[in-house]
């Protein structure tokens, strides 16, 4: 078993030295293979650092390899190294967000849905899908997608599509995405003949609210695609950098579409 104190150093290592001097750590230890630790190897890590600190965390690393666990390879340590030093860029790499439409507090800062939704749709570069259960009235939102097409981004968007009057005025997604959407994106539906229906013969609604950028950035939340849960509902999401889950996303969607579940306008 590994001393927890090596492994507190090599975290420490991951966590505070630039991914280049870790890698040539990790190099250097690849050269020793199956030597343990002594002092030629230490002076030649040591000599990888540029700065004070960068020495003190691998003169810890090297003084704990050889007090607690001297019986280690070069190689071994070089592995846990490189294992480590993965995770936490890929730790780096995925962060979640907090998003929120409603009353501002004095205890919690959280983002606004629509500037977060505004700055996924800006930030993309090649590929943006978008769903939502209704979309009505987002001038700034279509604005946003007119710039992204205009660029070259490839848009696809899934909504809700039904001729039921509510409150006095008719869901009509192609009346409120704007011409430029409408002639340059691709625009899918899940058509009612195509839902499972309840014992009262009610179907299933398309009730998803989310959007993914480039297979790396996923929006989920509360919140349609309209003014008023952008603006004055009380709604709440996540802005998510993660590249599985916004992959997986990205792919479930493709797969809806290839099966025919959903279909283009």
């Amino acid at each position: 078993m590994i001393n927890d104190e090596l492994l507190l150093r090599i975290n420490n290592v991951v966590q505070e030295l630039p991914p280049t001097l870790v890698n040539a750590v990790v190099a250097s230890l690849e050269v020793g293979a199956d030597r343990n630790c002594d002092q030629e190897i230490k002076n030649n890590l040591l000599s990888k650092a540029l700065t004070p600190k960068f020495r003190q965390l691998l003169v810890e690393l090297t003084d704990a390899w050889h007090s607690v666990a001297p019986s280690v390879k070069c190689s071994a340590l070089g592995g846990m190294l490189a294992t480590a030093s993965y995770c936490e860029q890929f730790r780096r790499r995925t962060s979640a967000e907090l998003v929120w439409t409603g009353p501002d507090t004095f205890e919690v800062g959280l983002r606004k849905t629509g500037q977060a939704l505004l700055q996924l749709i800006n930030d993309t570069k090649e590929e943006l899908i978008i769903v939502s259960f209704t979309v009505y009235r987002i001038p700034e939102i279509v604005a946003a997608l007119d710039e992204a097409l205009k660029r070259g981004v490839s848009l696809r968007v899934i909504a809700e599509r039904t001729s039921v009057e509510r409150s006095s005025k008719i869901l009509n997604v192609e009346a409120n995405l704007g011409k430029l959407v409408l002639e340059k994106a691709k625009i899918f539906v899940w058509p009612e003949h195509k839902r499972p229906v309840n014992a009262k013969g009610k179907r299933g609604l398309l009730h998803i609210k989310c959007a993914v950028a480039d297979k790396s950035t996923l929006f989920i939340s509360s919140a349609n695609l309209t003014e008023n849960a952008l603006r004055i509902n009380m709604e709440m999401g996540l802005l998510l950098h993660h590249p599985a889950l916004a992959d997986q996303v990205t792919k479930h969607v493709d797969a809806l579409i290839s099966q025919g579940i959903f279909e283009p306008v």
